[in-house]
């Protein structure tokens, strides 16, 4: 055989070995994909197998939890229940405690005191721009016990306001050592029966309220952190507040 047709034939069986190990790998590339794909997918559906049976277990939670559900409206404790619970809606609201905070604040006789209520107030205007920033991105409608029984304060459920507003004034408050230990114990009550309130009313959901106050609370601790002004900051403000309310007399 000349040299001319084996040279021929070597490089022709090179290219077939070449071009056959090249789809090997294609092959491979493509079966590894499809298996990636296919492992991708299991946990897609499991994990949105999980969110759905979550949300469902809060709506059951909250359902069980709405015990002005339980109870006849003529029943005195249907009565007692749903004038305790709107209580604590109102005393619990910001349109109560903001006002309550700045006669505090208009009321301080010494710097620490009209300081400390000063900055709180701006924690409050800070908590609820951020609940309201919240709300408005997730979007969440109220549960439809809310509809049923009481008017809408407003359409969107999540986080809860008045969940936030304790978690955020806890953690200032309680983390204060000027306060008594009767205090912690008051305050702790109120804002347990406050968060409950916000499910026995049908206002919101389970975890709009576990969610509201983690998100107060983590309210608190960055305003606490990056923006509590020092005593010295509002000392100038001070000195004016109290020649103002010397020459009225108060």
């Amino acid at each position: 055989m000349p040299k001319r047709d084996v040279l021929r034939k070597r490089l022709i069986s090179q290219e077939f070995s070449t071009q056959f190990s090249d789809n090997a790998e294609i092959n491979k590339s493509d079966e590894a994909t499809t298996a990636d794909d296919i492992i991708s997918s299991i946990r897609e559906v499991q994990e949105e197998d999980l969110f759905t049976k979550l949300i469902e277990f809060d709506k059951q939670a909250t359902a069980s939890l709405h015990v002005l559900q339980k109870y006849e409206s003529e029943s005195g404790l249907h009565l007692t229940l749903l004038t305790l619970f709107i209580l604590c809606e109102i005393f619990g609201g910001a349109v109560m405690l903001i006002p309550v905070n700045l006669a505090v604040l208009l009321s301080s006789s010494n710097l620490q005191t009209f300081s400390f209520y000063l900055n709180l107030l701006l924690a409050q205007f800070y908590d609820e721009t951020i609940k309201v920033l919240i709300k408005a991105i997730v979007a969440r409608q109220r549960p439809g016990a809310n509809d049923a029984r009481f008017p809408r304060i407003n359409k969107f459920s999540f986080p809860s306001g008045h969940s936030s507003r304790m978690g955020m004034l806890g953690f200032i408050l309680i983390s204060d050592p000027n306060r008594s230990f009767q205090f912690y114990l008051t305050f702790i009550f109120l804002a347990v029966t406050v968060c409950s309130s916000r499910v026995m009313l049908g206002r919101h959901y389970v975890s709009d309220v576990i969610g509201g106050f983690i998100i107060g609370t983590l309210n608190a601790a960055v305003f606490r952190n990056m923006f509590w002004a020092p005593e010295d900051t509002f000392e100038g403000w001070f000195t004016k507040f109290v020649d103002v309310t010397e020459s009225f007399g108060l």
